[in-house]
C-alpha cells in the first residue's frame, strides 16, 4: 500500500467509469485494498485516493466500477458517466442479460452528510467485517480532525435463492469543499431481477 500526502480535489471531478472485461489496476495508487473469493465469484476492491474501484467477477462475466478524478484506461468495453452532477441521478446497466448493475450518487454538505460518515466508518471499525463483507477506509494525512480527508468503502453479499446480490456504499469527504460525496451500488447476478 502506498502512503500518499492530502492534496485537495474537487468532488466536481469524480467521474463514474464502467467496464467490462479485465481492469489494469497498476494505472491507480492503491491505499487499502481488499479481495473475496469463492467458487463462483471473486471481488477485488480498493481505496485510490479520494476515490474507489470495485472489480466483480462473477463466472465468465468481469464488472468494474471506478468512482474517480482521473480518466480510466482500458482495453475492454467502457461507459463513462460524469461530472459528479450528471451520475447524481443515478445509473442502471445490465451485462450479457444476467447482471444488473445500478449506481446512485450523492453530494452532500458536511453537516448532512457527517451521520453517513459516522455510519460507515463505526460499521468498519465496529468488527461488521465477515467473509462476505469488505471495509475499507483510508484517511489523508493533514486536514481538520473533525473534518477528514477520508475515503470509505463498504460492500456486503446478499445471498438469495435465486440469485446474488453485492451492495455498496463509500464516502469521499472533501473537506477543502466542506462536503461528502455519498455512492451506493447494487451488482445483481441471476434470478427474475435481471429480465426487468
Amino acid at each position: 500500500m502506498v502512503t500518499q500526502k492530502y492534496q485537495d480535489q474537487s468532488a466536481d471531478d469524480l467521474r463514474l467509469t464502467v467496464l467490462a472485461g479485465e481492469l489494469d489496476v497498476s494505472q491507480f495508487s492503491v491505499m487499502s485494498e481488499q479481495t473475496i473469493t469463492s467458487s463462483h465469484l471473486g471481488i477485488h476492491a480498493a481505496i485510490i485516493g479520494a476515490s474507489h474501484f470495485v472489480e466483480v467477477q462473477w463466472d465468465d462475466i468481469r464488472i468494474n466500477e471506478v468512482f474517480a478524478c482521473t480518466e480510466v484506461s482500458s482495453n475492454g468495453p467502457k461507459a463513462h458517466y460524469g461530472p459528479l452532477n450528471l451520475v447524481v441521478g443515478g445509473v442502471a446497466l445490465k451485462f450479457a442479460n444476467r447482471v444488473k448493475y445500478i449506481f446512485n450518487a450523492e453530494a452532500w454538505q458536511w453537516a448532512q452528510g457527517a451521520n453517513k460518515l459516522s455510519q460507515l466508518l463505526n460499521k468498519i471499525k465496529g468488527g461488521s467485517i465477515t467473509n462476505n463483507n469488505i471495509g475499507l477506509t483510508f484517511q489523508f494525512p493533514g486536514g481538520d480532525i473533525k473534518k477528514p480527508p477520508i475515503t470509505i468503502f463498504w460492500l456486503e453479499i446478499l445471498p438469495h435463492k435465486t440469485s446474488q446480490q453485492i451492495n455498496i456504499e463509500t464516502i469521499h469527504a472533501y473537506p477543502n469543499e466542506d462536503r461528502i460525496v455519498y455512492t451506493q451500488s447494487s451488482i445483481i447476478s441471476g434470478g427474475d431481477l435481471c429480465t426487468s
